[in-house]
């Protein structure tokens, strides 16, 4: 005879990690409810938004369990597989291994609806259904709450199997409703005071399982909830374990989502079921730290702003324990110490040059070395002024010494030299090809590049960078390593520099922080880039894992790179995969036959999932900045949302969606003619500008907690938004077309010429205090008037206007 599995799962979820369900029914059923319903209503605002996070994580937006039922059955013994099955969960073939597990995904799917609020017409999700049964207190309140949980169960049971509902509960109800019925009765049955069914698994994770007795007391209750008593079902051992897999897949899902130190922590998972009384043993404590005795790396300070008197400097540096303060010197002297990533220096002398460099103490008291220095010109005290001449402001470009070259690029003065081709070793043998770099000709250029760094002239908010280019040439074979000696690098250790690797259409630039590290032994470092030129199953895989309906997968190249360290003993070991550093890498797409508005870099992982990296295109390179190594394939990534294909803003929709820099909503719409927050459009700034998010550091009153106080802070540190005068940054408001523009101003400052704005109908109407940034957002036309002439600023942005600048911000 089949058994009942699936139901025997609900049953399990109802308590395993929301009791919420049989909360619902507690003033009209039995005492151990009403304790439920108590504990969820002595639970804090904060632990009820931790609720929903837990919802988000324990299941899969684009409805893809495949990774997590693998891992699952895979676990399983033969008597478990047979009963899964029996009941219409998984395929076997002959020899007993599952070849399909469609029944498991139509359940999760239905899981999945519940959460979202899919399964139901208004929309109603599982948090809100939460939210009523704690708030319930009157009859009608209790009915209504228990109407919507009953409404969830009998969706849940419309996804079981045939096998299940058609012929187990045959002896348990005649319609799906009072089938539906039974489970609510069994979950007030089974479930009793003191069961618990959570605990940490002791690898930095959380497990569910069944409660002890449950097989015990379920059968129980099935016998007395039989309509014929003598055919009541009873479960064993390989339900029990046939019903873990469901278990196992939920843990996974929350595991990987607190794995990801953005969302909750596995302790703050843990104190809600204790509090609910759900946990096993005690919530783990995190061991000791050892000491930290690294100094902070990366320290850089840039321009934010000047004046006749006044210099505004961005303050900033990288340390696992978090920077205390900066320690900042101006003409060699020590002026300040703050604790701000923001400093301002004031009264000076107009039209003078001054050198900064700063130094950073992390909070265990280690200072680094100095940064680069930044060279700042105060402002002039000049009358009128403006505009003008063309040609000036840049470095004059002086030959240096060595072979060096010095070219201004925005705000860096790069400084180079490149090593003799001579002095680049090719070996090759089949498909592999080996590279060496003369110890004695990279010592000679690192002195060249020494020299010429110290001879090289900036501007106020320019910094120096060195490079020392290894051109390897087109290098025919797939797999090419490339090794560098590293004692000569070392003399330029500290200094902003990188060692820049070109072969054939592929360019890296590696930061010597990623090369060097302090007190380390290392005499040298190999490159590993590998091409593979078959991936028809790279972009199966991929497709695979993508909503076919809206986006399409088209792999156009797949490189892997790796980078080694090898010791004083010889030993070659695997670098530290997170590097220092970003690394920036280019790959050359005009041969690849690429829509540009739609190519992307991926993270390609093993499953095919993948992350967007970078998007980036000009002069035919495709740009990205990595943080770690691994495999990476260019795409030609289609997203279509439904709701754009017809808009006027399709092609800037489109191509921001295709490169991730915007998103439409979880039904699938993009709503393009919604307003935008002031919040959302500062993230899609950052994103556009591929800027490495910051934390927030405080100083808005009103940004504790927001979803975008990182983005807020790092567009704040670059020089993007301002607050309000009284402290806040209204983040939730919808952002005008004035604000706008004088946040995109601000992004392409000293990049755009001067407009006249009485070109618009409206002038009369732009704030004064917007003025300058929609002349600036104006100039470099990536703002617009409507067909009537007008710049109408007051106009809240719609979705769609502001995907349309971004477009144009992001191709810059």
């Amino acid at each position: 005879m089949r058994k009942l599995v699936a139901f025997l799962l609900i049953i399990a979820m109802s308590f395993a990690y929301l009791p919420a369900y049989s909360g619902a029914y507690a003033a009209d059923y039995s005492p151990q409810l009403n304790l439920l319903k108590d504990k969820l209503d002595n639970l804090k605002d904060d632990d009820m938004d931790n609720m929903l996070y837990i919802l988000a994580g324990m299941v899969s937006d684009d409805y893809d369990y495949s990774v997590e039922i693998e891992a699952a059955l895979d676990q399983l013994d033969q008597g478990a597989l047979d009963e899964l099955e029996e009941n219409g969960f998984i395929d076997l073939d002959d020899d007993g291994d599952w070849t399909s597990y469609e029944g498991i995904e139509k359940v999760l799917a239905a899981i999945t609806d519940v959460v979202y609020g899919d399964y139901a017409e208004d929309g109603t999700s599982l948090n809100e259904i939460i939210e009523k049964v704690k708030a319930a207190d009157t009859d009608i309140e209790i009915e209504s709450a228990k109407q919507e949980v009953l409404a969830v169960y009998e969706y849940i049971m419309e996804s079981l199997p045939a096998e299940v509902v058609d012929y187990d509960f045959s002896n348990y109800g005649e319609t799906l409703k009072d089938k539906a019925r039974v489970l609510l009765e069994m979950a007030k049955l089974v479930y009793t005071d003191g069961d618990t069914c959570v605990r940490a698994d002791g690898d930095g994770g959380l497990e569910l399982f069944l409660p002890e007795d449950y097989i015990d007391n379920a059968n129980d209750a099935l016998a007395e909830l039989a309509i014929d008593k003598g055919k009541a079902m009873e479960l064993d051992s390989d339900h029990e374990e046939a019903i873990g897999v469901f278990l196992s897949i939920i843990s996974q899902k929350i595991n990987s989502y607190i794995a990801d130190p953005e969302n909750i922590s596995l302790v703050e998972v843990l104190t809600i079921a204790d509090k609910l009384g759900l946990l096993e043993g005690d919530i783990p404590v995190d061991p000791p730290v050892e000491e930290d005795k690294t100094a902070p790396t990366n320290v850089t300070v840039t321009l934010a702003s000047k004046t006749t008197s006044t210099v505004k400097l961005n303050l900033s540096a990288q340390d696992e324990s978090g920077i205390a303060k900066y320690h900042v010197y101006r003409d060699g002297d020590k002026v300040e110490e703050t604790t701000s990533s923001t400093w301002t220096d004031t009264g000076l002398e107009a039209n003078k040059t001054y050198i900064y460099k700063i130094k950073a103490e992390d909070t265990k008291g280690n200072i680094s070395g100095f940064s680069s220095e930044l060279t700042v010109k105060t402002n002039a005290e000049t009358a009128g002024g403006g505009g003008g001449g063309g040609g000036g402001g840049g470095v004059t470009e002086e030959p240096g010494t060595g072979g060096t070259d010095t070219n201004a690029n925005g705000d860096k003065v790069e400084v180079s030299t490149e090593i003799s081709k001579d002095a680049v070793k090719v070996e090759t043998a089949g498909n592999n090809a080996t590279v060496s770099v003369d110890a004695g000709e990279l010592n000679k250029q690192v002195e060249n590049l020494i020299a010429a760094l110290k001879d090289a002239k900036v501007e106020e908010g320019q910094q120096k960078v060195g490079q020392i280019v290894i051109d390897i040439g087109d290098i025919k074979q797939d797999n090419v390593q490339l090794s560098i000696p590293v004692e000569a690098l070392k003399k330029v250790e500290g200094a902003n520099t990188e060692v820049v690797v070109k072969m054939g259409d592929v360019q890296v630039n590696l930061p010597l922080a990623n090369i060097i590290s302090q007190g380390e032994a290392t005499t040298g470092i190999t490159l590993e880039i590998k091409t593979v030129n078959e991936f028809s199953e790279v972009q199966k895989k991929m497709q695979d894992k993508t909503n076919g309906a809206v986006e399409k997968i088209s792999v156009a190249k797949v490189v892997s790179f790796e980078l080694y360290k090898t010791t004083q003993q010889g030993e070659k070991l695997k670098a530290d995969s997170n590097f220092k550093s970003s690394v920036r890498v280019e790959i050359d797409v005009k041969e690849l036959s690429v829509d540009p508005d739609k190519t992307v870099l991926v993270h390609v992982k093993d499953d095919g999932s993948f992350d967007v990296v970078g998007g980036k295109i000009k002069n035919s390179k495709l740009s990205a900045k990595l943080k770690h190594f691994s495999s990476y394939a260019v795409v030609e990534r289609t997203v279509e949302i439904p709701d754009a294909l017809s808009h006027w803003a399709k092609k800037s929709i489109g191509s921001m969606a295709s490169k991730d820099v915007v998103r439409g909503y979880a039904d699938g719409t993009f709503k393009p003619e919604n307003s935008v927050t002031r919040a959302e459009f500062a993230k899609l700034v950052v994103t556009a500008m591929e800027l490495d998010t910051e934390s927030y550091e405080g100083g808005f009153g009103d940004l504790d907690g927001h979803w975008a106080a990182d983005y807020v802070q790092t567009a704040k540190n670059s020089g993007i938004i301002n607050g309000y005068a009284d402290g806040t940054f209204k983040p939730d408001g919808e952002i005008t077309r004035a604000e706008m523009a004088a946040m995109l101003s601000r992004a392409v400052a000293g990049k755009a010429g001067s407009v006249n704005l009485t070109q618009f109908a409206d002038s009369h109407k732009i704030p004064a205090w917007a003025s300058k940034g929609v002349e600036g957002a104006v100039a470099a036309e990536l703002m617009k008037g409507d067909t009537n002439g007008k710049f109408n600023p007051e106009k809240l942005t719609t979705r769609a206007e502001s995907a349309t600048v971004v477009y144009r911000l992001f191709n810059k």
